[in-house]
Protein backbone atom coordinates (compact mmCIF):
# COMPACT_ATOMS: atom_id res chain seq x y z
CA UNK A 1 0.00 0.00 0.00
CA UNK A 2 2.56 2.22 0.81
CA UNK A 3 4.62 1.49 -2.51
CA UNK A 4 1.63 2.16 -4.00
CA UNK A 5 0.41 5.51 -2.80
CA UNK A 6 4.14 6.82 -2.86
CA UNK A 7 3.69 6.19 -6.89
CA UNK A 8 0.13 7.89 -6.47
CA UNK A 9 1.62 10.99 -4.45
CA UNK A 10 4.27 10.88 -7.45
CA UNK A 11 2.11 10.83 -10.26
CA UNK A 12 0.08 13.50 -8.56
CA UNK A 13 3.21 15.73 -8.51
CA UNK A 14 4.63 14.86 -11.81
CA UNK A 15 1.26 15.55 -13.32
CA UNK A 16 0.76 18.77 -11.82
CA UNK A 17 -0.72 21.43 -14.16
CA UNK A 18 -0.86 24.63 -11.68
CA UNK A 19 2.06 25.90 -9.73
CA UNK A 20 3.43 26.76 -6.50
CA UNK A 21 3.71 30.48 -5.08
CA UNK A 22 6.26 31.33 -2.72
CA UNK A 23 6.61 34.53 -0.97
CA UNK A 24 3.76 35.65 -3.40
CA UNK A 25 5.69 34.76 -6.45
CA UNK A 26 4.59 31.83 -8.79
CA UNK A 27 6.88 28.75 -8.51
CA UNK A 28 7.05 25.70 -10.94
CA UNK A 29 7.72 22.99 -8.62
CA UNK A 30 6.15 20.59 -6.63
CA UNK A 31 7.72 18.40 -4.11
CA UNK A 32 6.32 16.51 -0.51
CA UNK A 33 6.33 19.24 2.23
CA UNK A 34 9.66 19.56 4.28
CA UNK A 35 9.34 19.01 7.86
CA UNK A 36 9.77 22.63 9.86
CA UNK A 37 11.98 24.61 7.30
CA UNK A 38 14.14 22.08 5.62
CA UNK A 39 16.44 23.24 2.96
CA UNK A 40 15.57 19.65 0.94
CA UNK A 41 12.50 19.84 -1.38
CA UNK A 42 11.94 16.20 -0.44
CA UNK A 43 9.96 15.50 2.21
CA UNK A 44 11.94 14.01 5.43
CA UNK A 45 8.84 12.98 7.52
CA UNK A 46 8.52 9.52 7.01
CA UNK A 47 5.06 7.86 4.56
CA UNK A 48 2.38 7.58 7.68
CA UNK A 49 -1.21 6.29 8.16
CA UNK A 50 -3.98 6.26 10.53
CA UNK A 51 -2.12 3.88 12.56
CA UNK A 52 0.65 5.20 12.77
CA UNK A 53 2.33 7.03 16.13
CA UNK A 54 1.45 10.88 15.92
CA UNK A 55 3.97 13.34 15.74
CA UNK A 56 3.87 15.42 19.33
CA UNK A 57 5.47 18.52 18.23
CA UNK A 58 5.98 20.33 14.85
CA UNK A 59 3.77 20.86 12.01
CA UNK A 60 2.31 17.71 12.28
CA UNK A 61 1.08 17.72 15.62
CA UNK A 62 0.01 21.28 15.08
CA UNK A 63 -3.84 20.35 14.25
CA UNK A 64 -4.33 17.45 16.70
CA UNK A 65 -5.08 20.32 18.91
CA UNK A 66 -5.56 24.41 18.32
CA UNK A 67 -7.93 27.15 18.46
CA UNK A 68 -8.48 29.39 15.60
CA UNK A 69 -11.49 31.29 14.06
CA UNK A 70 -13.04 31.06 10.92
CA UNK A 71 -13.62 33.76 8.02
CA UNK A 72 -16.48 34.55 9.73
CA UNK A 73 -15.05 35.15 13.06
CA UNK A 74 -16.32 31.60 14.31
CA UNK A 75 -14.22 29.90 16.95
CA UNK A 76 -13.14 26.36 15.67
CA UNK A 77 -10.75 23.81 16.67
CA UNK A 78 -9.53 20.29 16.61
CA UNK A 79 -12.74 19.12 17.19
CA UNK A 80 -14.10 20.12 13.72
CA UNK A 81 -11.99 16.78 12.37
CA UNK A 82 -14.66 14.13 14.43
CA UNK A 83 -17.17 12.25 12.34
CA UNK A 84 -15.18 12.65 9.56
CA UNK A 85 -12.51 9.20 8.59
CA UNK A 86 -10.77 11.47 6.30
CA UNK A 87 -10.11 15.24 6.06
CA UNK A 88 -8.04 17.16 3.12
CA UNK A 89 -6.59 20.46 4.61
CA UNK A 90 -5.80 22.94 2.16
CA UNK A 91 -3.76 26.29 3.01
CA UNK A 92 -3.62 28.87 0.33
CA UNK A 93 -3.65 31.98 0.19
CA UNK A 94 -5.65 35.07 -2.10
CA UNK A 95 -2.48 35.91 -3.50
CA UNK A 96 -1.75 32.83 -5.25
CA UNK A 97 -3.45 32.18 -8.89
CA UNK A 98 -2.81 28.17 -8.27
CA UNK A 99 -4.77 28.71 -4.68
CA UNK A 100 -7.63 30.36 -6.59
CA UNK A 101 -7.48 28.07 -9.34
CA UNK A 102 -7.99 25.53 -7.21
CA UNK A 103 -11.04 26.55 -5.14
CA UNK A 104 -13.76 25.79 -7.64
CA UNK A 105 -12.25 22.07 -7.53
CA UNK A 106 -12.25 21.67 -4.12
CA UNK A 107 -15.69 23.22 -3.73
CA UNK A 108 -16.79 20.38 -5.88
CA UNK A 109 -14.98 17.43 -4.17
CA UNK A 110 -16.25 18.73 -0.74
CA UNK A 111 -19.78 17.41 -2.07
CA UNK A 112 -18.88 14.60 -3.35
CA UNK A 113 -18.55 12.16 -0.68
CA UNK A 114 -20.58 11.22 2.60
CA UNK A 115 -19.62 13.81 5.49
CA UNK A 116 -18.59 10.87 7.53
CA UNK A 117 -16.07 9.64 4.58
CA UNK A 118 -14.46 13.03 3.49
CA UNK A 119 -14.59 16.89 3.80
CA UNK A 120 -12.14 19.61 3.46
CA UNK A 121 -11.00 22.53 5.55
CA UNK A 122 -9.71 25.15 3.95
CA UNK A 123 -6.99 27.38 5.86
CA UNK A 124 -5.94 30.92 4.31
CA UNK A 125 -2.56 31.60 5.65
CA UNK A 126 -2.01 35.36 4.45
CA UNK A 127 -5.15 36.66 6.70
CA UNK A 128 -2.66 36.89 9.34
CA UNK A 129 0.65 38.71 9.62
CA UNK A 130 4.01 37.56 10.05
CA UNK A 131 3.18 38.09 13.77
CA UNK A 132 -0.39 36.15 13.47
CA UNK A 133 -2.46 39.10 13.54
CA UNK A 134 -5.24 38.94 11.60
CA UNK A 135 -5.42 40.94 8.44
CA UNK A 136 -9.34 42.01 7.91
CA UNK A 137 -8.92 43.41 4.67
CA UNK A 138 -7.35 40.15 3.26
CA UNK A 139 -10.14 38.08 5.08
CA UNK A 140 -12.69 40.48 3.28
CA UNK A 141 -11.02 39.36 -0.01
CA UNK A 142 -10.68 35.82 0.89
CA UNK A 143 -14.47 36.03 1.49
CA UNK A 144 -15.33 37.02 -1.88
CA UNK A 145 -13.02 34.40 -3.37
CA UNK A 146 -14.78 31.57 -1.76
CA UNK A 147 -18.11 32.97 -2.28
CA UNK A 148 -17.36 33.72 -6.36
CA UNK A 149 -15.91 29.88 -6.35
CA UNK A 150 -17.85 28.39 -4.67
CA UNK A 151 -15.87 26.87 -2.56
CA UNK A 152 -18.55 27.06 0.83
CA UNK A 153 -16.67 24.60 3.04
CA UNK A 154 -14.94 25.71 6.60
CA UNK A 155 -12.05 28.08 6.15
CA UNK A 156 -10.01 28.58 9.21
CA UNK A 157 -7.97 31.84 9.47
CA UNK A 158 -4.94 30.65 11.25
CA UNK A 159 -3.93 33.15 14.04
CA UNK A 160 -1.73 33.05 17.10
CA UNK A 161 -0.65 29.10 18.00
CA UNK A 162 -1.41 28.04 14.41
CA UNK A 163 -0.07 30.48 12.71
CA UNK A 164 3.41 29.86 14.57
CA UNK A 165 2.99 26.07 14.81
CA UNK A 166 1.88 25.20 11.06
CA UNK A 167 1.79 28.36 8.74
CA UNK A 168 5.03 29.57 9.60
CA UNK A 169 6.50 26.06 8.06
CA UNK A 170 4.76 26.39 4.75
CA UNK A 171 7.21 26.68 2.37
CA UNK A 172 5.25 27.48 -0.63
CA UNK A 173 0.98 27.94 -1.45
CA UNK A 174 -0.68 25.80 -2.14
CA UNK A 175 0.06 23.47 0.56
CA UNK A 176 -2.31 20.35 1.21
CA UNK A 177 -2.10 18.30 4.14
CA UNK A 178 -5.18 15.22 5.17
CA UNK A 179 -5.82 14.25 8.58
CA UNK A 180 -7.44 11.32 10.53
CA UNK A 181 -10.04 12.50 12.51
CA UNK A 182 -8.07 13.49 15.81
CA UNK A 183 -6.00 15.69 13.20
CA UNK A 184 -3.16 13.17 12.73
CA UNK A 185 -1.71 13.82 9.63
CA UNK A 186 -2.08 10.50 6.75
CA UNK A 187 1.13 10.55 4.66
CA UNK A 188 2.72 13.50 3.53
CA UNK A 189 1.89 17.14 2.58
CA UNK A 190 1.92 18.47 -0.64
CA UNK A 191 3.35 21.35 -2.09
CA UNK A 192 1.44 22.81 -5.71
CA UNK A 193 -1.92 22.41 -7.24
CA UNK A 194 -3.40 19.69 -9.56
CA UNK A 195 -6.27 18.82 -11.57
CA UNK A 196 -9.78 17.33 -10.59
CA UNK A 197 -8.79 13.66 -11.34
CA UNK A 198 -5.24 13.66 -9.59
CA UNK A 199 -7.26 14.65 -6.34
CA UNK A 200 -9.92 12.10 -7.00
CA UNK A 201 -7.03 9.24 -6.91
CA UNK A 202 -5.29 10.71 -4.19
CA UNK A 203 -8.42 11.03 -2.00
CA UNK A 204 -9.24 7.50 -2.80
CA UNK A 205 -5.93 5.66 -1.98
CA UNK A 206 -6.03 8.00 1.24
CA UNK A 207 -8.99 6.77 2.42
CA UNK A 208 -8.19 3.58 1.73
CA UNK A 209 -5.42 3.34 3.77
CA UNK A 210 -7.27 4.77 6.51
CA UNK A 211 -8.98 1.52 8.54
Amino acid sequence: MRSKLSILCAGLLAASLLAACAGGQESSSSSALPAQNSASSESSLPEESASSPASTEGPQAALTSFTALDLEGNPVDQEIFKGHKLTLVNVWGTFCGPCRKELPIFGKLSQAYPAEQFQIVGICGDTVDREGEIMTDIVEIAQQLVEESGADYLHIVPEGPLFDSLISTIPAYPTTIFVDENGNWVGQGIIGGADEESWVELIEEKLASIA
